[in-house]
């Protein structure tokens, strides 16, 4: 797998860009509002969850966390503890 990664790569194309990024979002954003809430939408689907990084101030990346060394937390533990 070929990743492509320029920093400022959305002040390049920022017309392109805003519409590839409203793509994205807006759908997750409609979720939120019809699922009640970011946590609703977290424990319904697992797409979502296998992006959070950061839950509630505990690291949720396994793989960041071991890279920086720092403590992680299993997601679905702290969303099930939660619910």
């Amino acid at each position: 797998m070929i990743h492509y990664c320029v920093p400022n790569i959305a002040s390049r194309v920022s017309r392109t860009a805003t519409y590839a990024l409203t793509n994205i979002f807006t759908p997750i954003l409609i979720d939120i509002g019809d699922m009640g809430g970011i946590m609703n939408l977290i424990w319904e689907k697992a797409g979502i969850r296998n992006a959070v990084y950061i839950y509630q101030g505990s690291m949720t990346n396994k793989d960041l966390a071991n890279r920086f060394g720092l403590p992680h937390k299993d997601l679905n533990l702290l969303v099930v503890s939660n619910r």
